[in-house]
């Protein structure tokens, strides 16, 4: 297990995540707007209409980035008829968060430029 911590963070990458396998996870995580989506999932399950109102961002771009989230198994769905609802899940990347040590992650991610 290989971990990185610093200020209200504490990272591990499984042994088993190969360099390029990171190198893309960590690629996937160096869009603002896709670390404010963890964000706000952080806090709990919703649809794309709530993290849109949430965000203040357009729908087709709240869309294509949590595809793109779900492509790397940091979010995950779950479909109830018509309805789809997003959270957190991932095998590649876990975070450990206390409930206060999530709350300073989720205000400072909340606070990132768009």
């Amino acid at each position: 297990m290989v971990s990185v911590e610093g200020p209200g963070v504490d990272v591990s990458i499984s042994e088993s995540l190969d360099a390029a396998g990171a190198a893309a996870l960590f690629g996937t995580l160096s869009d603002p707007t896709r670390l404010r989506l963890l964000a706000a999932l952080a806090e709990g399950e919703c649809g794309v209409g709530r993290l849109v109102e949430r965000l203040g961002l357009p729908q087709p771009t709240v869309s294509h980035h949590l595809g793109l989230l779900k492509l790397a198994k940091l979010v995950a769905d779950k479909r109830t008829g018509k309805r789809v609802s997003y959270r957190l899940g991932g095998n590649a990347l876990r975070t450990a968060t206390s409930n206060d040590r999530r709350d300073g992650i989720t205000s400072r991610l909340t606070d990132l430029p768009d």
